[in-house]
């Protein structure tokens, strides 16, 4: 299985400060690093690959390989991010992760990539609607629904669920609560992040 933390975008509301690389919230033994370390952390776990998506010249330092085509080179966002992502994935299972969700759980995760096995997508829905950037593909189903959303001019990443008939992973409403991210410095408040 192959993991893509998605990287791209931005970051105008965070003043162009990289996402990913803002404090995570202390851990239980008091520990801290970045999201994305942390994020990468866990998702090894559950993956033999970890690659970034978009581009990824702020994480350069992680020395973690990064992908990114000229679709996404030219701003068509996360739906691009995800064509190349499974383009790359060669017919494997990949997990889609924003880099930018400092709450999610290695349960969560343990979850995501086990549930419904023979799905061609996983993911949550919260009020009816996907977390694209939270959820499990099936390349060798999934690649083609992708390039003929993009194709088509829709740039919604949720269009690629609908499309391929994805399986919704049940999550708690603490779960649901942990795929919040990080836009906004207010999105922080309260986490002692500077």
């Amino acid at each position: 299985m192959i993991a893509g933390v998605f990287v791209g975008g931005g970051s105008r509301r965070m003043g162009g400060r990289p996402k990913g690389l803002l404090p995570a919230p202390r851990e239980a033994d008091g520990s801290q690093t970045t999201v994305i370390a942390r994020t990468i952390a866990i998702v090894r776990e559950q993956c033999d690959d970890v690659v970034l998506v978009g581009r990824a010249d702020a994480y350069a330092s992680l020395g973690v390989r990064a992908i990114e085509d000229d679709v996404a080179a030219r701003g068509e966002g996360p739906l691009a991010g995800l064509a190349a992502l499974l383009d790359y994935a060669g017919g494997a299972t990949v997990i889609a992760i924003a880099c930018d969700m400092p709450y999610v759980t290695r349960a969560m995760l343990s979850r995501l990539a086990s549930y419904a096995p023979d799905a061609a997508a996983v993911a949550p829905r919260e009020d009816g609607t996907w977390s694209p950037l939270f959820a499990r593909y099936d390349s060798s189903r999934v690649a083609v629904v992708a390039h003929a959303t993009l194709a088509s001019g829709a740039r919604a990443v949720h269009a690629v669920l609908d499309a391929c008939d994805a399986r919704e992973l049940p999550l708690s409403r603490e779960e649901c609560a942990a795929l919040r991210d990080w836009d906004a410095p207010s999105d922080m408040a309260g986490e002692g992040a500077s």
